[in-house]
C-alpha cells in the first residue's frame, strides 16, 4: 500500500501540495497532472480509517441488533448496503449473541 509520501515523491511535488489535491483544492495544472499519474502508476487508495481519525469523522454507521437472522433485523439492515453514500461510509453490523 503506497503512501502520500510516495506518491508527492514519485510526482516531484510536496506533500502538502498532494493533500491538497486530495482535498479537491485548485492547483496548477501541471502538478494535478503528474499528482493523478503518480496515483495511477502507484495504484494509491486513500486510508479512510486514518483521515477519520485525524479529522474526528468515522464515515461509518453502526447497528447492534440482538439477532440479524429475523425480517426485521434484515430489512433495518439492507438500506445501510444500498445506500447512494455506500463508498464513503462502511456499514458496520454487531450481534450481541447471549
Amino acid at each position: 500500500m503506497s503512501s502520500v509520501r510516495e506518491v508527492a515523491e514519485l510526482a516531484g511535488v510536496s506533500v502538502g501540495t498532494v493533500s491538497r489535491y486530495l482535498n479537491g483544492q485548485q492547483l496548477k495544472a501541471a502538478n494535478q497532472a503528474k499528482i493523478a499519474a503518480a496515483i495511477e502508476q502507484l495504484d494509491y487508495k486513500q486510508n479512510i480509517i486514518a483521515k477519520g481519525l485525524k479529522n474526528n469523522q468515522s464515515f461509518s454507521i453502526g447497528l447492534l441488533m440482538n439477532s440479524i437472522s429475523s425480517r426485521f433485523a434484515a430489512s433495518r439492515s439492507i438500506p445501510c448496503h444500498s445506500s447512494p453514500a455506500k463508498k464513503t461510509i462502511k456499514p458496520s453490523i454487531e450481534c450481541a449473541i447471549k
